[in-house]
């Protein structure tokens, strides 16, 4: 670089920081492209290649496939995984070349490394500090349980931005801040409206209020739909089974052509599953267009069409399966696939499910399995449209009975803490039970497809690291399988990482003295430094509902800083509702309350918001924690119970 060369500016996005700590970046080039970057996959069309070198510091490791002989495995099918909610998800699928070997540059966190070929299959850690390895892979079930700690990328330093730049930056952030909070101000109609819809359409106050409030600035559209259905059937359950997105985006035109003035109910549907099941146009995550009347229309010129097992043969018969083109997933409508006769294997079968909806036969897409199924006789038969011969089957069910322990300190939340996965193909599938587990009322069961299953469950430590406990066992047609979840201990002991004055004098909003003590309310005290315009400090928000009961029981303080540098981005209260109710705000003058914290945790703070502490009541900060980092709130929780269960692992 020139002398005179300006210095390199370091992006003050707020993933600046969480991508140094990234395992996986990479992108899509089209077609055949010949560069210098590791490829991740190349066809015809298009090229995925891995750009990690960009953002983090890198490693190489390379995995040696072996039988239980000892032998290499060529053309094996390698699949290099990190802990996500709960499962083991690939940043990359590679091939072992002849030699059995595959080779990934990835980050310096430790990753499951999981190998399969036809029925034989097996996984190894890879822990941070290793290069090579060996994956042995077996026929059959071989005995695979065991429990192991995952660590995390470290935290990086990041460069300084001049601090000119840094209030620029923040300047121009509040008049984005206040501009939108100007244009959602006006989103919610006013009380008056709301009552004359609960009274035309017979609904609760509180669900139309829900409806248009989850629609933001689409609630004039939702407005409009509503006013032009009196007391019309299944109303509520229809907009029920739409999602929060569907709900944003959706125009009343859209809406309209599926649930139209006068619907009257299919014959022989039970009334549970007309709403969302026949008239509902959400089907997986296609975007929602008015495919309905088309296919209706398509449907009267077709008598044949009348039963579902002739729409699986036509469906096999007249849509082409190419999984190739749509490389980045993006669902093609119903319409769409109609209309070309060709689809990816997933559109394909949103299609068939839409068709059966227009035929007024109840369909789906189990969310379980991710199989489509339609409802006939009193059960549920998926429909078999890649297989030659029958048309559908009813798949051999059994039922798993989720317990939590009696240590568990929190209430394990299916996603969050665990999961169940189904082994297909070499691997293991997640099922998707959220919903359907009754999570507040343990024991809970769901009815799931006979198989061989895999339980994971995982705690998170205030460092990042994850302790992990994996089950394997079998679901039998009939069974009635018992899982006590048991989350594992990470295995951290609590310590003061620094010390605040519990006498600290504060403002709050209204001018009104008090002292961080008085905050604490005899209990200790959630402190969270907050930049409102910063995305990370929302995701907090948005975590804090979901223990907005416990943390209300425990009776704690809990307040959120605002410095003053950052007194023009302005706040929106109403975006976040449920943040317990001891929750406020409060400006931090001259930044001293940030200061005086950074200086005590000896950080180097660069404005990576939020600064989440949790205070016990002499001061002592027994967690830290900044910048984006899913999990915070109930991390900060684990660490309020450990304090009141002295002795325990985190």
């Amino acid at each position: 670089m020139g002398a005179c060369e300006p210095e390199p500016e370091l992006d003050m996005a707020w993933f600046t920081q969480p991508a140094t700590r990234a395992m996986m970046m990479h992108t899509t080039v089209f077609g055949k492209y010949d560069g210098p970057e590791e490829v991740s996959l190349a066809n015809e069309l298009y090229t995925v290649i891995n750009l990690l070198e960009i953002y983090a510091p890198t490693r190489r490791i390379e995995i040696t496939v072996r039988d239980g002989s000892g032998r290499a495995v060529p053309d094996a099918e390698v699949k290099y995984k990190v802990y996500n909610y709960a499962e083991f998800y690939p940043i990359a699928t590679h091939t072992t070349d002849q030699q059995g070997k595959s080779t990934l540059t990835t980050g310096f966190g430790d990753l499951v490394v999981w190998a399969s070929q036809g029925d034989s299959y097996g996984y190894s850690v890879i822990a941070a500090n290793t290069d090579t390895a060996d994956v042995t892979i077996e026929p059959g079930s071989p005995v695979l349980s065991r429990d192991f700690t995952l660590g995390v990328p470290p935290e990086r330093q990041g460069r300084q931005v001049h601090s000119d730049k840094v209030a620029e930056n923040r300047r121009r952030l509040a008049v984005e801040d206040s501009i939108r909070n100007a244009y959602m101000s006006g989103f919610m109609p006013g009380g008056e409206l709301i009552g004359e819809l609960a009274r035309k359409t017979g609904m609760e106050y509180d669900r139309v209020y829900h409806f248009l409030n989850e629609a933001q600035g689409n609630a004039g559209e939702i407005v409009n739909f509503l006013s032009a259905r009196q007391r019309s059937p299944w109303l509520e359950e229809f907009l029920g089974s739409l999602t929060s997105k569907d709900l944003r985006d959706t125009p009343e035109r859209y809406l309209s052509a599926f649930l139209p003035p006068g619907t009257t109910p299919p014959y022989g549907v039970p009334d549970e599953l007309v709403p969302s099941k026949i008239l509902s146009p959400r089907i997986e995550m296609e975007i929602i267009r008015p495919w309905r009347e088309p296919l209706t229309e398509f449907l009267a010129s077709r008598p044949d069409l009348s039963d579902p097992y002739s729409i699986v043969e036509f469906v096999r018969d007249n849509i082409r399966v190419d999984d190739s083109q749509n490389y980045v997933a993006c669902r093609i409508t119903p319409g769409g696939v109609h209309a070309t006769r060709l689809a990816d294997r997933r559109s394909r079968d949103i299609y068939f499910v839409a068709l059966c909806r227009a035929a007024r036969i109840a369909a789906h897409i189990d969310r379980a399995t991710g199989k489509p199924q339609f409802y006939m006789d009193g059960d549920w038969h998926d429909a078999l449209l890649d297989d030659s011969g029958h048309a559908a089957s009813v798949p051999p069910m059994g039922t798993i009975v989720f317990d939590s322990h009696e240590d568990n300190r929190i209430v394990p939340a299916y996603r969050s803490h665990f999961t169940v996965a189904r082994y297909s193909d070499g691997d293991f599938s997640t099922l998707d039970l959220s919903g359907r587990l009754r999570e507040k009322e343990y024991p809970t069961r769901a009815e799931v497809p006979a198989g061989y299953y895999r339980l994971t469950a995982g705690s998170r430590a205030n460092d990042g690291s994850v302790a992990v406990h994996n089950r394997y066992f079998e679901v039998a047609e009939g069974d009635i399988v018992e899982l006590l979840i048991a989350l594992p201990d990470t295995r951290q002991k609590l310590f003061v990482e620094g010390i605040l004055d519990m006498n600290t004098i504060v403002f709050l909003a209204d001018g009104t003295k008090t002292t961080l003590k008085d905050q604490a309310l005899g209990h200790g005290l959630i402190l969270v430094f907050a930049d409102p315009a910063n995305e990370p400090t929302r995701h907090v928000l948005q975590e804090m509902p979901a223990f907005r009961e416990r943390l209300e029981q425990w009776g704690g303080g809990i307040v959120f800083a605002v410095p003053d540098d950052l007194a023009g981005a302005t706040i929106n209260e109403g975006i976040f509702p449920g943040l317990p109710s001891q929750a406020i705000w409060l400006p931090d003058g001259g930044n001293a309350l940030l200061n005086t914290a950074v200086e005590s945790l000896r950080l180097d703070f660069q404005s990576d918001f939020p600064l989440c502490l949790y205070l016990n009541n002499s001061g002592g900060i027994l967690f830290s924690g900044s910048g984006y980092s899913p999990g915070t709130v109930e991390r900060i929780y684990r660490t309020i119970a450990a304090e009141r269960q002295p002795g325990q692992a985190l």
